[in-house]
C-alpha cells in the first residue's frame, strides 16, 4: 500500500510545481482557470443531465431503515455524492468573483450557472456541501463593500430559507436536520463519522511520531482500529499516515497558502483587477477546502496543491517593489 500510495501522492503534488513553474503569467492563469471551471462544470453536468433525461442517481444512502437515492457522479467518473459536491461547491467561488466583472457576457453565464449548481447540489444530498455553501456564502458578504446590499441579500435568504425548507421532501428535510439533531432519520451515519475521529485518534496514537506511511490508512485503521475504512477526515488522514512530524509539514505549506488570500482582505476604492478578483476566489475556495477536509480525506488529491499553487502566483504578483504585499480591492 506504501508504495501506491506514495504514486499517488505524487500524481496530485505536482498541480502545485506544474502551476509555480508554468503558469508564470496573467494569460496562462486564465487559461489554467478556465479549462479547470470548464471540467468541472462538465463533471456535475452530465450526471444531472442523465437525471434529467433517464432518472440517474447513481447511489443511494442509508436512513436509519430506509434508503435515500442520491445523485453521484456519471457511470464513467468514480466520485460519489458528496465527491460531487465538491466539484460543484468548489467551482462557485470561481464563477462569482470572476465571472461578475462587469461584463454582460460573463454575469448571464453565473446567472445561468448558479441556480443549476444549487439545483445539482440539492440532488446529492451531501450534508457536508450544504455546510460547505453556508460558509462559501458567509466569505462572500464579509468580503462585499457595499455592506448595505449585503445585509439586504443575507436578510432575503434568511426569510426565504424556511419556504425552501418546507418545500422540501421529508427525506431531505431529515438529510439537512441530521447535521445538528440526533431524532431524526441520518442522524447516525452523520454521528459515525465523529465516532470515526475518536477511533483515528487511537489509531494515530499507536505511531504518533512519522505515522505508517502515505495512503496507509486503510490498512492501519484494519490492523489497529479494527475497521478496514480511509480516515474520512483529512486532519486524522494527516496524522495516520504521516504523523505528527508531517501533519505540521502540511499545517505549514496550508498556512503559508491561506496568508497570502487572507492578507487581501482589506480593499481600496476602483476596479478590481483580475488579481484581485483571483484572491477573493481563492479564499472562498480555501473556506471550502477547509469544511470538506472535516469529512473527506485529501493528503493524496489535488485540491490541496492546486490551490497552493495559484495561491503562489496570486502572491508573486501582489509584490511591490520593495517586496511587500499591497492590500487588493474587496468585492
Amino acid at each position: 500500500m506504501l508504495r501506491v500510495g506514495l504514486i499517488n501522492f505524487l500524481k496530485p503534488l505536482a498541480f502545485y510545481f506544474f502551476t509555480v513553474l508554468l503558469v508564470d503569467e496573467e494569460r496562462k492563469v486564465k487559461w489554467l482557470v478556465g479549462v479547470f471551471l470548464f471540467c468541472q462544470t462538465v463533471r456535475y453536468i452530465e450526471p444531472l443531465y442523465l437525471h434529467l433525461s433517464s432518472g440517474y442517481w447513481g447511489e443511494m444512502a442509508y436512513m436509519d431503515g430506509t434508503f435515500m437515492e442520491r445523485l453521484s457522479g456519471a457511470p464513467s467518473d468514480l466520485i460519489g455524492p458528496n465527491g460531487l459536491a465538491f466539484v460543484i461547491v468548489s467551482s462557485i467561488p470561481f464563477f462569482h468573483y470572476l465571472f461578475l466583472n462587469g461584463r454582460a457576457l460573463s454575469g448571464a453565464a453565473y446567472i445561468l450557472i448558479l441556480p443549476t449548481s444549487i439545483y445539482t447540489l440539492f440532488l446529492t444530498a451531501s450534508r457536508s456541501g450544504y455546510v460547505a455553501v453556508v460558509g462559501l456564502v458567509a466569505i462572500i458578504f464579509f468580503r462585499m463593500k457595499k455592506k448595505s446590499v449585503a445585509v439586504a441579500a443575507l436578510a432575503a435568504i434568511v426569510l426565504l430559507s424556511p419556504t425552501v425548507f418546507i418545500s422540501m421532501d421529508s427525506m431531505h428535510q431529515d438529510r439537512i436536520l441530521s447535521i445538528f439533531q440526533k431524532d431524526v432519520r441520518g442522524s447516525s451515519t452523520a454521528e459515525g463519522r465523529f465516532l470515526a475521529i475518536g477511533k483515528g485518534l487511537g489509531v494515530f496514537t499507536s505511531n504518533p511520531v512519522f505515522g505508517y506511511g502515505i495512503g496507509t490508512s486503510l490498512e492501519a485503521n484494519w490492523n489497529v482500529g479494527g475497521e478496514a475504512k480511509v480516515a474520512h477526515n483529512l486532519y486524522i488522514e494527516l496524522l495516520e499516515e504521516i504523523g505528527l512530524c508531517g501533519t505540521l509539514l502540511f499545517l505549514a505549506y496550508g498556512w503559508s497558502g491561506s496568508k497570502v488570500v487572507w492578507k487581501m482582505r482589506k480593499g481600496k476604492e476602483g476596479v478590481l483587477s483580475f488579481r484581485d478578483r483571483m484572491g477573493n476566489a481563492l479564499l472562498g475556495y480555501l473556506a471550502v477546502l477547509l469544511i470538506f477536509s472535516m469529512v473527506s480525506y485529501g493528503l493524496s488529491s489535488y485540491e490541496w496543491y492546486l490551490f497552493g499553487g495559484l495561491a503562489r502566483v496570486t502572491f508573486e504578483w501582489g509584490k511591490d517593489i520593495d517586496g511587500s504585499f499591497p492590500n487588493a480591492v474587496a468585492a
